[in-house]
């Protein structure tokens, strides 16, 4: 399939406000702020994560297993 993961960018968009906030991502989702911030170094969200922010976002964010 061709379509993309969903991307941390997407995630901080989506729960961080207008000010792309990290914090109130890691809110929004019971992470730490060091969770979103490995997210933005690994380019990447764990699956199980994927899937829960999938049901928080109505589905409006696609959780995606990645081939690699």
């Amino acid at each position: 399939s061709d379509l993309a993961a969903m991307t941390p960018a997407q995630v901080i968009a989506y729960f961080g406000g207008p000010d792309r906030s990290v914090a109130a991502t890691a809110k929004a989702l019971g992470k730490t702020r060091q969770a979103i911030y490995y997210w933005q170094d690994q380019g990447r969200i764990p699956y199980s994560t994927q899937c829960v922010i999938m049901v928080k976002t109505g589905g409006l964010l696609i959780a995606r297993k990645l081939s690699r």
